[in-house]
């Protein structure tokens, strides 16, 4: 039995983020990832273990690393509030405002995302 470590990245969608996972090296970084993948505005780490039975590959739980890393621009709310225009912003600035969230995310890829604690953002 292994313990096998995987990335997922994440891609701007229509409605919803893409994924694609990854097999990775344990020491595969973030930054390395969203260096590699231009495109990916967002990538999660998970390691699960891994065991071949004859032609059947048995998986044990997902355990996903804490935290999270994003390719982009943190903006304070204020930040938000000065720099945005607010007419064209005014449902993201208030989203933002509404949830509690401090600030957002510009991500490299024109998208936005909330800041949570286990998220780390890579200035681009």
């Amino acid at each position: 039995m292994a313990t096998v470590r995987y990335a997922t990245l994440y891609y701007p969608g229509v409605f919803m983020a893409e994924e694609k996972t990854v097999r990775v090296s344990p020491r595969t970084t973030g930054r390395q990832m969203l260096a590699r993948n231009p495109e990916a505005f967002k990538v999660s780490f998970y390691t699960r273990t891994e065991r071949k039975v004859r032609d059947e590959m048995l998986t044990g739980d997902v355990r996903w690393e804490r935290k999270s890393y994003i390719a982009g621009e943190y903006l304070s709310l204020a930040e938000m509030k000065r720099t945005l225009d607010p007419k064209r912003d005014e449902i993201l600035i208030s989203n933002v405002e509404c949830n509690g969230y401090k600030g957002a995310i510009r991500c490299r890829t024109g998208n936005w995302q909330f800041k949570d604690d286990d998220v780390e953002v890579i200035d681009v």
